[in-house]
C-alpha cells in the first residue's frame, strides 16, 4: 500500500495545482491519481479498498476481472475514475455495480451490450458519467432510463433524437448533462421538457433557438441565463427569451438593438438584464427599453450616449443602473442623469472627475432613501471635487461613495477631511489602516512600578497597567 499511496500522491503532484481535481486541491492525501498503472493485482485492488481518501483515478486500466471489480466496490470513497476500461462483461458490471459512492466515471466506454447494460442499471453510485458514448441509441435510453441513480452525464453524445429523449423523459434521477450538444431538435427539447428532474445542462449549445431557450428555462436550476452566441434578436427568439421567468438574462454579445426588439425586450421578466456587448443606444430604443420594470440594467458596452438616450434612461424606474465604459461625461450629460431617482448608479468608465463634473454628480437625486454611487475607475479625487460630491443631499437619506481605485494613502488622508463630518456622504475607499508603532514611556512605567511597591493596595488603573507592561518587556528581556 505505501508503494501505491507514493506512487498516487505524485500523480498528483504531477497536476498543476488549480487543475487538480477539487477533492485534491486542500489536501493531497485527499486523492491517489495512478493513471501510469495499466493493470493491478488483486492485493493491490484489496489496498486501495482500504484507502481512506477521497478520489481514486486508475484511468490507464483498460479492463477488469469481476474479481478486482469486487475488491474495489469495497471502497468507501466518493469518486473513482475507470476512464480507460472500454469494455465490461456482466459479471464485472454486477461486481462494480456493488460501489456505493457518488461518482463512477466510466468515460472510455463507447457502447454496452444488452446484458452489461442490464447490470449497469443497478449500479448504487449517484452519479454514473458515461462521456464516451457518441450516440444514445433508443435501446440504451430506454434501459437507463430505469437507473435508480440521481446523476447522468452524457457529455461525448453531438445529438438526441425525440425517441431517445422520451425514454430519458421518463428517468426519476435529478441531473442530466449533455454538454457536447450544440443544437437540439425541437421534438427532442419538447420531450426532455416534461422530464420531472432538477436540472439539465446544455453548455455546448451554439444555436439558441427558441424552443432550446424553453427547455433551458424549464429544466435548468440556475438564476442566471447566458446566452454567449447571441449577436442579434429575432422576434421568435426574443418571445422565447420572455419565458426565462427569474434571475438574469445576459446577452454578452448582443451587437444591436432597434426599437422593436426593445419594445420585445421591455417584456422580459427576468429582474436583472446584461446587455454588455451593445456599443451604441439610440433614443427610440432607450424609450422603448425603459418600460421593462426590472431591478438592474447594466449597459456597460457603451462607450458614449447621446443626450436624448440619456434623458430617456434617466426616466427608467429600476433601481440599479451600470454605465461603466462610458469614459467623456459632459457636464450636461451628467446633469440629465441626475434626474433618474433609482439607488445604484454605476459609473466605472470615468477615469477623472472635474468640479464641472461633480457639481451634476452631487445633485443626483437618488431613491431618497439608501444610495450608492459607484467610481471605480477614479485612480485620484482631488479635494475640491470631493467636497463638492459630500455635500449631496439627494431626495434624502445617505450616498455611498464608492472609489476603491484610489491609492490607499491618499484614501486615507481624503477620509480624515472634516467635510465629511456632517455630509449625508459615506465614503468607501481603500484606506490604508496599518497601525502607528506604539510608543512606551519606560521611565513612566519604571517609577509606577516603584510606587506601586510602597502602595500596592492603592493603585490606579493605570499604575497597574504599567505595572504589568514592566513585567511584560522585562521577562522578553
Amino acid at each position: 500500500m505505501e508503494e501505491l499511496l507514493l506512487m498516487g500522491d505524485e500523480g498528483v503532484i504531477a497536476i498543476n495545482g488549480p487543475d487538480r481535481p477539487k477533492p485534491c486541491q486542500q489536501n493531497r492525501q485527499n486523492c491517489l491519481i495512478l493513471d501510469e498503472l495499466d493493470g493491478i493485482s488483486l492485493d493491490q485492488a484489496q489496498a486501495l479498498s482500504t484507502f481512506k481518501g477521497q478520489y481514486i483515478s486508475l484511468n490507464g486500466l483498460t479492463e477488469l476481472t469481476p474479481e478486482t471489480a469486487s475488491l474495489l466496490a469495497k471502497w468507501p470513497g466518493r469518486f473513482l475514475l475507470l476512464n480507460g476500461v472500454v469494455e465490461l462483461d456482466l459479471p464485472t458490471a454486477e461486481a462494480l455495480g456493488q460501489w456505493k459512492g457518488k461518482s463512477l466515471y466510466l468515460d472510455g466506454m463507447s457502447d454496452f451490450g444488452a446484458k452489461t447494460l442490464a447490470g449497469l442499471v443497478k449500479f448504487k453510485a449517484n452519479h454514473l458519467s458515461l462521456n464516451g458514448l457518441e450516440q444514445l441509441s433508443n435501446s440504451v435510453a430506454k434501459t437507463i432510463a430505469k437507473w435508480p441513480g440521481k446523476r447522468l452525464s452524457f457529455n461525448g453524445i453531438e445529438s438526441i433524437g425525440s425517441r431517445a429523449a422520451r425514454y430519458l423523459s421518463n428517468w426519476e434521477g435529478r441531473e442530466l448533462n449533455f454538454d457536447g450538444i450544440p443544437k437540439i431538435g425541437a421534438e427532442a427539447a419538447g420531450a426532455l421538457m416534461t422530464w420531472e428532474g432538477k436540472t439539465l445542462t446544455l453548455k455546448g449549445i451554439e444555436d439558441y433557438s427558441p424552443h432550446t431557450i424553453q427547455l433551458i428555462a424549464s429544466t435548468h436550476n440556475s438564476s442566471v441565463l447566458k446566452l454567449t452566441s447571441i449577436t442579434s434578436l429575432t422576434t421568435e427568439l426574443c418571445l422565447a427569451i420572455a419565458v426565462w421567468d427569474r434571475g438574469s438574462v445576459s446577452l454578452p454579445k448582443l451587437r444591436v438593438i432597434d426599437p422593436k426588439m426593445a419594445r420585445c425586450v421591455s417584456k422580459w421578466k427576468a429582474k436583472n438584464l446584461y446587455l454588455d456587448g451593445l456599443p451604441e443606444l439610440d433614443a427610440s430604443s432607450a424609450r422603448a427599453l425603459i418600460k421593462w420594470p426590472g431591478r438592474k440594467l447594466s449597459l456597460s458596452g457603451l462607450r458614449s450616449l447621446p443626450l436624448a438616450s440619456v434623458r430617456a434612461l434617466a426616466r427608467w424606474k429600476g433601481s440599479q443602473l451600470a454605465l461603466n465604459r462610458i469614459r467623456d461625461w459632459t457636464p450636461e450629460s451628467l446633469d440629465i442623469l441626475s434626474k433618474w431617482k433609482g439607488k445604484h448608479l454605476e459609473l466605472g468608465g470615468l477615469t477623472e472627475v472635474s468640479y464641472e463634473q461633480a457639481a451634476p454628480l452631487a445633485a443626483w437625486r437618488g431613491s431618497g432613501i439608501e444610495n450608492a454611487l459607484y467610481l471605480e475607475g477614479l485612480k485620484s479625487l482631488p479635494e475640491p471635487v470631493a467636497m463638492t460630491l459630500a455635500s449631496w443631499k439627494g431626495s434624502g437619506g445617505s450616498l455611498n461613495l464608492h472609489v476603491p481605485n484610489l491609492k490607499p494613502k491618499e484614501a486615507s488622508k481624503l477620509a480624515r477631511k472634516n467635510f465629511w463630518k456632517d455630509s449625508n456622504v459615506i465614503l468607501h475607499a481603500n484606506v490604508d489602516t496599518a497601525a502607528a508603532p506604539m510608543r512606551i514611556d519606560l521611565d513612566k512605567a519604571r517609577a509606577s512600578n516603584r510606587r506601586s511597591k510602597n502602595a500596592k493596595n492603592n493603585l490606579t488603573e493605570e499604575e497597574r497597567f504599567f505595572l504589568a507592561l514592566e513585567r511584560y518587556l522585562e521577562s522578553e528581556d
